[in-house]
C-alpha cells in the first residue's frame, strides 16, 4: 500500500489562516483580469514550451540515427533511448493539450478571491524552471547520491515513473476537459475517469515524474527542489479543495468517498 503524504505541517507553513501575508484578498476586477489573462496569455507560453519539447525531441532523434549509421548502439542504450523519446512526447502532448484545455476552458462560477489563489499555482506550476538552474549549482549539490554501479538501472526506473505520470495526468486531462484551469477557482466538479479513486490525479501524476526525476538526478539539491514542489503542490490542492467545499455541497460528499493523491483503501464490510 503506497504511504499517505502528511499535509498538516505543509499546511501549517503555506495556509495559516491568521496569517496576513497569505490572505491577501484579490479585487474583484483584479480576478477577472487574471482568469482573462490565463485563458488567453498562458495558452501561448504552453504552445511555446510545446514546441521547445518538439524541437528537443527533433534533435534527439536526429543525434541518435546519426550515431547508429556510425556506431553499434548496445542493445540497453537503445531500450534507454526509446524509453526516454517516449517519456518526451509525452510531456510534448501534455503542454500542448494544456495550453489548449486552458484556451477553451469555461467561465469561473467562483472567482479567486486571495493572492495565494494565484500566487501558489503560478509557483508550482513554473516550477520546473528552477530545475534548469542545476548547470549553475556547486558541484556537491549536483552530484548524484546513488552508488555508480546502479545508475544506469535507477535511470531506467526513472524514465518508466516519469512515463506513468505522464500518461495518469493526460488520462486525467482528457476527463477535466473545460473544467481544467491554472488559478484556484470552482468550476464543475469531475468524478469520472482517475477522479473516481483519487481527487487530484493530475498532482498524482505530477508527483510520480518527480520521483522519476529524482531517481535519474538523486542529487542533494534536486532533493531539496523536489521538496518544495510537494509543498506547493500539496498547498494548492488544500486551496481548491476549501474553495470547491465551500461552493458545492456535492463536493464534500466526494471528498469523503476518495483519496486526496492515491487510492483510498477499501473497507471490509
Amino acid at each position: 500500500m503506497l504511504p499517505r503524504i502528511p499535509t498538516s505541517f505543509v499546511r501549517k507553513i503555506l495556509m495559516n489562516q491568521s496569517s496576513k501575508d497569505v490572505d491577501i484578498p484579490l479585487p474583484p476586477k483584479a480576478a477577472a483580469l487574471l482568469i482573462t489573462l490565463e485563458k488567453y496569455v498562458l495558452p501561448l507560453l504552453y504552445a511555446f514550451l510545446a514546441y521547445r519539447r518538439f524541437q528537443y525531441i527533433q534533435s534527439q532523434f536526429l543525434a541518435y540515427h546519426a550515431l547508429a549509421s556510425r556506431h553499434a548502439i548496445p542493445s540497453l542504450s537503445q531500450g534507454l533511448y526509446f524509453a526516454d523519446m517516449t517519456k518526451q512526447v509525452l510531456l510534448f502532448a501534455l503542454m500542448a493539450y494544456t495550453g489548449i484545455t486552458l484556451l477553451f476552458n469555461r467561465p469561473p462560477a467562483s472567482l479567486p478571491d486571495k493572492l495565494k489563489h494565484v500566487i501558489v499555482p503560478l509557483a508550482a506550476s513554473y516550477y520546473l524552471v528552477l530545475y534548469g538552474s542545476a548547470d549553475y549549482w556547486p558541484v556537491w549539490l549536483r552530484t548524484s547520491l546513488i552508488p555508480a554501479a546502479w545508475r544506469y538501472f535507477s535511470a531506467v526506473v526513472g524514465v518508466a515513473f516519469s512515463i506513468a505520470g505522464y500518461s495518469i495526468a493526460i488520462w486525467a486531462l482528457l476527463y477535466l476537459r473545460r473544467s481544467f484551469a491554472l488559478f484556484v477557482s470552482v468550476r464543475e466538479v469531475v468524478i469520472k475517469g482517475p477522479y473516481r479513486y483519487v481527487r487530484h490525479p493530475i498532482y498524482l501524476g505530477y508527483l510520480l515524474d518527480l520521483a522519476g526525476l529524482l531517481l535519474a538526478t538523486c542529487s542533494p539539491g534536486m532533493i531539496a527542489l523536489g521538496a518544495g514542489f510537494v509543498v506547493l503542490l500539496i498547498c494548492r490542492a488544500r486551496m481548491e479543495e476549501d474553495m470547491l467545499a465551500e461552493a458545492n455541497p456535492a463536493y464534500q460528499r466526494y471528498f469523503a468517498r476518495t483519496g486526496f493523491l492515491f487510492p483510498r483503501p477499501r473497507t471490509g464490510n
